[in-house]
């Protein structure tokens, strides 16, 4: 459980992170995909940031929650069929 948290942050993190680099590209103050920005969770970082990190994880909860439904609603029909 400890290692699907921890995956589940990193990628969170990665996407906000791609997310801003983004905007940087697009406002010309960077390029996409190049991630100079500092961790999220240093001393003197508005606390927005820290919200916005959640709505990835929210997006991908929901994501791997579905496929797993599906994924058991699949199994479920295999085996039947067995």
């Amino acid at each position: 459980m400890c290692v699907q948290i921890l995956l589940c942050d990193a990628v969170a993190l990665f996407v906000q992170k791609l997310l801003q680099s983004g905007l940087a590209a697009v406002t010309g103050h960077g390029w996409f995909g190049f991630f100079n920005y500092s961790v999220i969770f240093e001393e003197g970082v508005a606390v927005y940031d820290h919200v916005l990190s959640i709505f990835p994880a929210a997006i991908l909860g929901v994501l791997c929650g579905v496929l797993a439904a599906a994924f058991t609603w699949v199994n479920l029909r295999i085996v039947k069929w067995r």
